[in-house]
């Protein structure tokens, strides 16, 4: 009965080594002799059954594990055709003095026999030695896809692990001692990975190290500082990684511009390019190439910054500059650094990392001044460390003498009409003491687009016209400064009064006020004031404001007025920037019209003197307006005279005035004739009809 048990559980054994090892046991394991006792493989000990080795053949001493088992011997390499009846005595094994084999690559059966209780007992065990050697890749990265790789394995695994370097990770199964595969790339790759195994009850064992093929990826550089040098005509780029000793091309092109051109070479952290437009915005990067003439380039990119001065007196020039394109983040500071010569440096860091210009107004004739702009961006991390960026300008001279032409001066100016005298314009420029001012020349022209001529030249920053005629003729102006330095600036751009025109149709227009939009404060809107001229209390007072518009209509105005005497003015009020003041506003003048009105006369159409009433409509009379004298007779229409008033304001009661008798229903005309307040006559006829 334990017979029976013991084989058995031996071909359970047998039943699942097969399934591990993926083939038959030899004859003498599944054959049990006549006699014989089979007793489970863990007899046999000092090594496990799989193992994975560096080195194929391994030396390997096994051992009797089981003391109770004597007389014990081992047959090593046994196979179908080992016969244990005419093999011999074996090699002696016991717990303690075990037997040294050299085992090959693959599965070596073992057979052990023995006595154990007087019984006569054998065992079985297969031990299998797997190298760990690294697969031989060839392949060729230069040829575009798709990349074929070569596996050359002597050690004959069953699979293969390949890491493309993309993402994308597969198996393949062994083909022999060469094995192929391949891939096709949508992006950069920098390496593959190839890695041998075992594959046992699904399971991977004895997984090889990689074998490892590098494309050749030159190390990353990142761009940590450019300077501008000799005044900006040259620039020196410094850069942090990259690979020793391999020169790298310094791209550049114009901010823009999508052409990049090779400027120079760089190594060991710098590089320089010479030859360049002190006035031209560029971009640079570098570049490097690998064995297969594949093109590199350096983390970011950098963009200059050019500066540019603009004097604008004796003691005052102002420094902009432009912000960088790239990088793209916004700078963590911005400084100005000036350096007068004699030697004296200041640096103005701003607040506002965003800021692109600064007034010195602390300047001195005769003196040179260099200036220079830096940008310090966020650190960004590169290898494991935190860089900041840098971007300068090289030092820019810049001379206060009377050599410099400047552009044009912004400073406040009024061109206005006296508001006490009608006949003065006065051109005020709003410039403080301080500024050592020389002489102001003025220039005038009656159109703001036309031909300006010179009409003074003097100390004054106030220049007046007096004894001007009544008229619609614009007054523009134009200064042009030269301090006491010599320096000249150009002529200003135009500043020229608001000028009214002529009354009609009970309108009046006006030009819009003229100067440069530079001079406001900003969002501000002119303010126009129509005011007319109260002969009772001798002083303009208001009659309506308008924002921006230029005309206004006065009918409602004029009708409610009783002296036909109307002189009128626009005021405007304008807001300005004043070293003094935050918000100044600026009082203009136009030029005055001065205008009589002339007659306004209506006489009715029809009346019925009928006694019936109401009263306004039993007897005709004339209604006018801004009249000095005057009187209306009445006709027939035979032109027979029926009626003579005396004045405007006698009325007729529909009679003939010659018999004393009303007139019969019907049609009768009149005319009325009157003399304005300038003394013109004026003649108004028309028709009436009489009903009862």
């Amino acid at each position: 009965m334990v017979r029976i048990a013991g084989i058995v559980l031996f071909l359970i054994w047998l039943s699942s080594f097969y399934s591990l090892y993926a083939q038959t046991p030899p004859s003498p394991c599944r054959n049990l002799l006549s006699g014989y006792q089979y007793i489970a493989d863990a007899a046999l000990g000092g090594v496990n059954s799989v193992n994975c080795e560096i080195n194929v053949p391994k030396e390997i001493t096994l051992l009797n594990t089981q003391g109770q088992i004597t007389n014990a011997s081992v047959f090593f390499g046994i196979d179908d055709s080992f016969d244990l009846a005419t093999a011999g005595s074996g090699l002696p094994i016991t717990h303690t003095n075990g037997q040294t084999h050299t085992f090959q690559q693959g599965i070596t059966w073992v057979l052990m026999k023995g006595e154990r209780g007087g019984d006569k007992v054998l065992t079985c065990k297969a031990f299998e030695f797997l190298p760990l050697t690294v697969p031989v890749v060839k392949t060729d990265l230069c040829t575009g896809n798709p990349i074929s790789l070569q596996i050359t394995d002597a050690a004959l695994r069953n699979k293969y692990k390949i890491d493309w370097g993309d993402g994308n990770v597969e198996e393949v199964s062994s083909s022999g001692s060469t094995t192929l595969a391949s891939h096709n790339y949508s992006d950069f790759y920098s390496k593959i990975e190839v890695q041998a195994f075992y594959e046992r009850n699904t399971n991977a064992v004895c997984m090889s190290a990689p074998a490892v093929v590098n494309r050749d990826v030159p190390e990353s550089v990142f761009l940590s500082d450019l300077e501008g040098l000799n005044d900006a005509s040259e620039f020196r780029v410094r850069y942090l990684g990259g690979d020793p000793g391999i020169e790298y091309k310094i791209e550049g092109k114009e901010e823009g511009s999508a052409n990049w051109q090779n400027m120079s070479v760089a190594e060991a952290g710098e590089g320089q390019v010479i030859g360049l437009n002190s006035q031209q915005k560029y971009c640079f990067r570098l570049k490097t190439e690998n064995s297969c003439g594949e093109s590199f380039y350096s983390q970011n990119t950098l963009c200059n910054i050019v500066i540019e001065r603009e004097v604008l007196s004796s003691t005052s020039m102002k420094i902009h500059w432009n912000i960088p394109r790239l990088p793209t983040e916004t700078a963590s500071g911005m400084t100005l650094r000036n350096i007068v010569t004699p030697p004296a440096s200041i640096e103005h860091p701003f607040s506002d990392p965003t800021t692109t210009q600064y007034v010195d107004n602390n300047l001195r004739c005769g003196q040179q001044y260099l200036y220079q702009v830096e940008a310090i961006y966020p650190p960004v991390l590169f290898e494991a460390n935190n860089v900041s960026v840098r971007v300068r300008t090289s030092f820019v001279p810049k001379e206060i003498s009377s050599a410099n032409v400047n552009s044009k001066p912004s400073y406040m100016a009024i061109a206005s009409f006296d508001g006490r005298d009608d006949s003065k314009v006065d051109f005020w420029v709003g410039i403080d003491n301080g500024r050592l001012i020389d002489k102001i020349t003025y220039y005038k022209s009656n159109s703001p687009n036309g031909a300006f001529k010179e009409v003074a030249t003097i100390p004054d920053n106030v220049y007046s016209e007096t004894g001007l005629p009544p008229g619609s003729a614009n007054h523009c102006f134009r200064y042009q400064i030269k301090d006491i330095c010599g320096v000249l600036t150009a002529p200003s751009d135009p500043f020229c009064t608001v000028n009214l025109h002529e009354l009609k149709k009970d309108s009046i227009t006006w030009s819009e006020f003229i100067a440069p939009d530079d001079i406001f404060l900003p969002n501000s809107q002119p303010l126009y004031h129509i005011e007319y001229f109260n002969e009772d209390t001798g002083a303009y007072e208001l009659i309506n404001s308008v924002f921006s518009d230029t005309s206004f209509y006065l009918g409602d105005f004029i009708n409610n007025l009783t002296n036909p005497v109307l002189k009128l003015r626009i005021l405007l009020n304008q807001n300005f920037p004043l070293d003094a003041f935050n918000n100044f506003t600026g009082n203009l003048y136009s030029n005055s019209i001065l205008r009589v009105l002339p007659p306004r006369i209506f006489a009715p159409s029809v009346f019925t003197p009928d006694g019936s009433g109401p009263a306004e409509t039993e007897r005709f009379k004339v209604f006018s307006k801004f009249v000095k004298s005057g009187s209306y007779k009445i006709l027939d229409r035979f032109g027979n005279l029926l009626f003579v008033s005396k004045d405007m304001q006698e009325t007729w009661d529909g009679s003939d005035q010659k018999v004393g008798k009303p007139v019969a229903v019907g049609t009768y005309f009149y005319i009325i004739s009157a003399l304005s307040h300038d003394n013109k006559p004026v003649q108004v006829k028309g028709s009436i009809a009489v009903l009862k």
